[in-house]
């Protein structure tokens, strides 16, 4: 009994060591060159389909939030999904917000090129006259698939227009929000 005992308890640390589980109890994190910033343990679907944004919709927080009550101020992470000319299931947007040690981000558009996943902005106002400059995002998706209502995220964000690595792992139940989407 003691072995089997001492076997489980094995188990279940290998377990928690796998990419499947971002860091033991918990379901996710943002972080900044390899440093934790951000747990991510609450991701919350929204069926935006009423306003064309489709079902593919994410909302992450640090705490857990009401259903039917989302307090979106508090968001920390905004994800949408696209499927891309392979069919396969790519973030499509990425909005991350207050992570301690980087900008404010967001992308949207993220697109598949020669050389993966990414995005481009302007880098500044263009005067008259002048051509535009853009500074270019990199996603590099590592795992990103949906089985409702569990999402598996491993993405990895470079760019030229800062000098860290954002990385944002989750791996969990994804609940409806319970709040409705309409427009006029």
């Amino acid at each position: 009994m003691k072995n089997c005992c001492i076997v489980l308890a094995s188990l279940l640390l290998l377990t928690a060591c796998t990419k499947d589980f971002p860091y033991w109890g918990k379901n996710g994190f943002v972080s900044v060159d390899g440093e934790k910033k951000l747990s991510l343990d609450y991701l919350y679907r929204a069926d935006m389909r009423g306003i064309g944004m489709g079902d593919l919709v994410w909302y992450g927080f640090e705490k857990s939030q009401k259903i039917g009550h989302i307090d979106y101020d508090d968001t920390k992470l905004y994800l949408r999904a696209n499927t891309d000319k392979q069919g396969v299931l790519y973030p499509f947007t990425v909005f991350i917000h207050d992570v301690p040690g980087c900008e404010d981000l967001y992308l949207d558009g993220i697109d598949l090129g020669e050389k993966g996943y990414y995005s481009k902005r302007l880098a500044h106002y263009v005067k008259e006259g002048e051509e535009p400059e853009y500074n270019y995002y990199y996603v590099q998706v590592d795992a990103f698939s949906f089985e409702s209502p569990r999402l598996k995220v491993d993405l990895t964000i470079t760019s030229d227009a800062f000098d860290h690595a954002i990385r944002i792992e989750y791996s969990g139940k994804t609940p409806f929000d319970g709040m409705e989407y309409w427009m006029e």
